[in-house]
Protein backbone atom coordinates (compact mmCIF):
# COMPACT_ATOMS: atom_id res chain seq x y z
CA UNK A 1 0.00 0.00 0.00
CA UNK A 2 1.46 3.31 -0.68
CA UNK A 3 1.55 6.15 1.52
CA UNK A 4 -1.07 8.86 1.61
CA UNK A 5 1.11 11.71 0.51
CA UNK A 6 2.73 9.51 -2.30
CA UNK A 7 -1.28 8.42 -3.36
CA UNK A 8 -3.05 11.93 -2.78
CA UNK A 9 0.22 12.85 -5.58
CA UNK A 10 -0.88 10.61 -7.96
CA UNK A 11 -4.48 11.25 -7.97
CA UNK A 12 -3.75 15.17 -8.43
CA UNK A 13 -1.58 13.79 -11.75
CA UNK A 14 -4.74 11.34 -13.06
CA UNK A 15 -7.14 14.56 -12.19
CA UNK A 16 -4.76 16.90 -14.00
CA UNK A 17 -4.45 14.68 -17.24
CA UNK A 18 -8.40 13.98 -17.65
CA UNK A 19 -8.47 17.97 -16.70
CA UNK A 20 -5.95 18.02 -19.99
CA UNK A 21 -8.06 15.86 -22.33
CA UNK A 22 -11.09 17.98 -21.36
CA UNK A 23 -10.02 21.06 -21.94
CA UNK A 24 -7.60 20.53 -25.15
CA UNK A 25 -11.13 18.74 -26.80
CA UNK A 26 -12.93 22.44 -25.79
CA UNK A 27 -10.16 24.57 -26.98
CA UNK A 28 -9.74 23.30 -30.18
CA UNK A 29 -13.58 23.35 -30.43
CA UNK A 30 -13.94 26.34 -29.91
CA UNK A 31 -10.89 27.49 -32.14
CA UNK A 32 -11.22 25.17 -35.25
CA UNK A 33 -13.65 27.55 -37.33
CA UNK A 34 -10.95 30.01 -36.95
CA UNK A 35 -7.88 27.97 -37.82
CA UNK A 36 -9.72 26.95 -40.96
CA UNK A 37 -10.11 30.56 -41.91
CA UNK A 38 -6.43 31.10 -41.19
CA UNK A 39 -5.62 28.15 -42.91
CA UNK A 40 -7.57 28.73 -46.43
CA UNK A 41 -6.24 32.52 -45.73
CA UNK A 42 -2.87 31.54 -45.82
CA UNK A 43 -3.26 28.84 -48.59
CA UNK A 44 -4.54 31.57 -50.98
CA UNK A 45 -2.79 32.69 -54.14
CA UNK A 46 -0.08 35.11 -54.05
CA UNK A 47 -2.25 37.23 -56.58
CA UNK A 48 -5.01 37.59 -53.73
CA UNK A 49 -2.31 39.77 -51.68
CA UNK A 50 -3.92 42.93 -53.94
CA UNK A 51 -5.56 45.19 -51.48
CA UNK A 52 -9.00 44.68 -53.47
CA UNK A 53 -8.86 41.06 -53.75
CA UNK A 54 -7.76 40.28 -49.86
CA UNK A 55 -10.42 39.34 -47.80
CA UNK A 56 -10.71 39.83 -44.01
CA UNK A 57 -11.25 36.75 -41.85
CA UNK A 58 -15.39 37.63 -41.40
CA UNK A 59 -15.36 37.86 -45.47
CA UNK A 60 -13.30 34.64 -46.02
CA UNK A 61 -15.45 33.00 -43.05
CA UNK A 62 -18.76 34.12 -44.90
CA UNK A 63 -17.16 32.92 -48.18
CA UNK A 64 -16.96 29.33 -46.75
CA UNK A 65 -19.96 29.30 -45.08
CA UNK A 66 -21.49 30.48 -48.66
CA UNK A 67 -19.30 28.13 -50.82
CA UNK A 68 -19.00 24.64 -48.71
CA UNK A 69 -21.53 25.04 -45.92
CA UNK A 70 -21.10 25.81 -42.36
CA UNK A 71 -19.76 21.89 -41.60
CA UNK A 72 -16.40 22.90 -43.53
CA UNK A 73 -15.50 25.00 -40.65
CA UNK A 74 -15.56 22.16 -38.78
CA UNK A 75 -14.00 19.81 -41.32
CA UNK A 76 -11.09 17.54 -39.54
CA UNK A 77 -12.18 18.31 -36.36
CA UNK A 78 -12.54 14.74 -34.93
CA UNK A 79 -8.91 13.62 -35.92
CA UNK A 80 -8.15 17.12 -34.11
CA UNK A 81 -10.01 15.94 -31.06
CA UNK A 82 -9.01 12.27 -31.32
CA UNK A 83 -5.03 13.97 -30.89
CA UNK A 84 -5.41 16.53 -28.40
CA UNK A 85 -6.97 14.27 -25.80
CA UNK A 86 -3.45 12.37 -25.38
CA UNK A 87 -1.42 15.46 -26.18
CA UNK A 88 -2.92 17.58 -23.39
CA UNK A 89 -3.26 14.39 -20.90
CA UNK A 90 0.10 14.70 -21.04
CA UNK A 91 0.72 17.85 -21.15
CA UNK A 92 -0.70 19.19 -18.07
CA UNK A 93 0.38 16.56 -15.37
CA UNK A 94 4.33 17.58 -16.50
CA UNK A 95 3.38 20.95 -16.03
CA UNK A 96 2.09 20.49 -13.36
CA UNK A 97 5.22 18.33 -11.80
CA UNK A 98 7.93 20.54 -13.06
CA UNK A 99 5.81 23.75 -11.31
CA UNK A 100 6.13 21.36 -8.32
CA UNK A 101 9.82 20.45 -9.07
CA UNK A 102 10.70 23.98 -9.36
CA UNK A 103 8.74 25.41 -6.33
CA UNK A 104 10.58 23.11 -4.51
CA UNK A 105 13.97 23.38 -5.71
CA UNK A 106 13.44 27.42 -4.75
CA UNK A 107 12.61 26.82 -1.53
CA UNK A 108 15.93 24.80 -0.37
Amino acid sequence: MKPKKESGKQDMMVASAIAGGFTGCWTWAIVYPLDVIKSRIQTSPLTALSKESRMSVWQMGKDIVKTRGAQHLFRGLNVTLIRSVPVNAVLFPVYEFMLLRLNGQQQH
